[in-house]
């Protein structure tokens, strides 16, 4: 659920398909181009490589997990079939699992962490847009960005649920930020909180084998059900490549993308955001690192 779900098919592929259509229907002069691409940095790539190492016959998947290397691709397939990108939005997919209320479930880091770095990001978005688009009736004239709504949802293109408005397009400043705090977070934060305990969690074999060779039992040697001291290396190697490498950061975009006063002013305010929320979460959850805004990277770059 993890590697196939959660990480593979609902962080990497689903973003890829995103990027490759915001690619092909937004002109690089278009105002979101400047504000999603470097989101996007690296994650094509890194599905590439994936796809011909970690998910090929006889690479780190298939040798690592339980499941044989079909029945996991068959997994991530029906993870993405028809997927209703709206309802894995953090509120939305919060409230799903009925673990929104902190009342209820006071102790959750990931939940509380995750919706201050939603918060700053939506309002770094809200500022662009409100710029970007001063009243609603410009989104509806913006045919590339009409355009490229409606290719992330048709069936031969980013085949995704829940992207447009209930009349088709895009036609409420709301809804566009939503969608695109949606899209940041889950290439910057989400990925991370998938993929960085992957050294601290995953990388020890004894705590957290990918595959057991026994019948876990109190009669059991335990070293009949871990993996042999070979198998054993080859997660530690791997839980280090993919939760050891943090390239580029929250908040950090090239020079020169924002260039207009407005703009410019808004990704001051989204800096101070992410320092603000930076120093509450050192505060509150001392021992859960991964959401700190200094160690998100921007994209699903690994």
């Amino acid at each position: 659920m993890h590697q196939a779900v959660h990480h593979l098919a609902r962080t990497h592929l689903l973003l890829g398909a995103i990027a490759l259509h915001t690619r092909r229907e937004l002109s690089a002069r278009h105002p979101l181009s400047a504000l999603l691409s470097p989101h996007f940095e690296g994650n094509l790539f890194i599905n590439w490589l994936a796809k011909r190492s970690l998910v090929a016959p006889g690479g780190s998947v298939a040798a690592l997990l339980a499941p044989d290397l079909d029945s996991v691709l068959a997994v991530t397939v029906s993870a993405l079939k028809d997927v209703d990108f709206g309802a894995l939005a953090l509120p939305a997919e919060l409230a799903a699992r009925g673990v929104d209320d902190p009342s209820a479930l006071p102790h959750y880091p990931y939940r509380d962490s995750g919706m201050l770095i939603w918060t700053a990001i939506s309002s770094f978005v809200d500022r662009i847009l409100l710029h970007t688009y001063p009243s609603d009736g410009l989104l509806i004239e913006d045919t590339e960005l009409q355009r490229w709504i409606r290719s992330l949802e048709d069936p031969a293109g980013g085949r995704l649920r829940g992207v447009s408005e209930q009349d088709g397009g895009v036609q409420t400043r709301a809804h566009l930020g939503g969608l695109l705090t949606h899209i940041i977070f889950r290439a910057s934060a989400q990925h991370a909180a998938l993929n960085f305990p992957q050294l601290g969690v995953m990388g020890n074999p004894e705590v957290f084998p990918l595959a057991l060779y026994a019948e876990p039992t109190p009669q059991a040697d335990p070293l009949d059900c871990l993996p042999d001291m070979n198998q054993a290396h080859a997660q530690i190697n791997l839980g280090q490549i993919l939760g050891g490498l943090c390239h580029t950061r929250l908040g950090t975009y090239p020079p020169g993308t924002f260039t207009s006063p407005p703009l410019k002013a808004a990704l001051r305010a989204f800096r101070t955001d992410l320092r603000t929320v930076e120093a509450t979460l050192r505060a509150r959850y001392p021992t859960y690192p991964t959401l700190y805004p200094s160690k998100i990277p921007q994209s699903t770059n690994i």
